[in-house]
């Protein structure tokens, strides 16, 4: 079915984001046992890649190991970029582009992290609830009871790791002063009044809620997984002003 293509296509993405990071990582920490250390630019940066580019070595086997390490990272970057451009027009095709734009109405949402929303849940329509969706995120707290007591711990994680991965990551924005940059203001031109109200709606709640919970001293992690779950719900109100998605 096109929804499994198009599922199946931002996991591929996803998965060569992974591999490019274990790669990253592998040369990393070959270049670290040779004693190489690039204390002058940042990581991975424009002028870390020309440091890279620079390392030679003079045993053969190391230069060949070192040429083998950095031929991953190349290839990762390569596969990663064209799977990038395959995911950006799947997000400007139809059925997925007016979803997309409107969840890019949120702050901390992107096209890419709009269109795994899409397409991890399929259809929004399933869930009765926001509540309901937050489950389905594995965001929301596990509970045990007896008697009169209610009893929470972590959060259950047995929803979709996918949407709690972006969800997590959306609500690290919220962190940040409450200012709406030039970016998210031209990612809102042209979309209903009442999209964009929500969206700022979320925002200005969201981000009470992160200053809220860290002044009472909840550590990051817990206040980032609060957020998120809430901006769960706020996806699945948005999700009520989609056109219905019909696909083959």
């Amino acid at each position: 079915m096109e929804e499994e293509a198009a599922r199946d296509l931002v996991r591929a993405r996803e998965d060569t984001l992974q591999d490019r990071l274990r790669a990253r990582h592998r040369l990393g920490n070959f270049l670290l046992r040779q004693g190489r250390v690039d204390q002058e630019s940042k990581s991975w940066g424009i002028a870390h890649r020309v440091w890279i580019k620079s390392q030679k070595f003079q045993m053969p086997a190391m230069q060949q190991s070192f040429e083998a390490y950095l031929r991953s990272c190349d290839e990762s970057e390569a596969r990663l970029k064209f799977l990038d451009q395959q995911v950006l027009d799947l997000a400007q095709s139809e059925p997925y582009r007016t979803a997309v734009s409107y969840l890019r109405c949120f702050k901390g949402v992107d096209t890419l992290s709009a269109i795994t929303l899409i397409v991890e849940t399929q259809d929004f329509q399933r869930f009765s609830d926001a509540p309901a969706f937050m489950k389905f995120t594995g965001l929301t707290s596990s509970e045990w009871s007896s008697a009169e007591k209610v009893r929470r711990g972590a959060i259950t994680k047995a929803g979709n790791a996918h949407l709690r991965r972006v969800l997590v990551e959306a609500a690290w924005n919220y962190r940040r002063h409450n200012i709406t940059g030039e970016p998210l203001l031209k990612r809102r031109e042209g979309c209903p009044s009442e999209v964009v109200e929500l969206a700022r709606k979320t925002q200005d709640r969201l981000h009470r809620r992160f200053y809220r919970l860290n002044s009472k001293g909840k550590s990051l992690p817990v206040t980032v997984t609060a957020v998120a779950r809430e901006l769960a719900g706020f996806v699945w109100s948005m999700a009520r002003h989609f056109p219905k998605i019909k696909t083959t």
